[in-house]
């Protein structure tokens, strides 16, 4: 986005500097066109970036899910089977299956 940012403020400028240099007004009218083109261009663009972007941040939101609410969720349920000082006995069994669960979403 910053890139597309750059190069139509550099053309923006180029296009000053020409301005500058003008003295017809039909000279101007061209450069306008010009400008009204780029402008046109520029906004072209930069919707199919952002929604390029959206489309990314949007994935990103999912997998945070995923990972903020299924891995922590069964990684905390991990953990209570460790750490829990009431338990006298880890069920082994349980506490594989889980990491093998865990593994295979961190996998994905």
């Amino acid at each position: 986005m910053s890139r597309c940012h750059d190069y139509y403020a550099a053309i923006e400028k180029e296009i000053e500097s020409k301005r500058k240099r003008l003295a017809n007004p039909e000279e101007y009218a061209e450069i306008e066109r010009v400008v009204a083109a780029l402008n046109q261009e520029y906004i072209e663009k930069s919707d199919i970036l952002f929604e390029e972007l959206n489309e990314t941040l949007m994935k990103g939101y999912d997998l945070s899910k995923k990972i903020g609410n299924t891995i922590a969720h069964d990684f905390k349920k991990l953990w209570d089977y460790m750490t829990q000082p009431t338990r006298r006995e880890v069920d082994l069994e349980r506490a594989l299956r889980d990491i093998d669960h865990i593994k295979k979403e961190l996998s994905c």
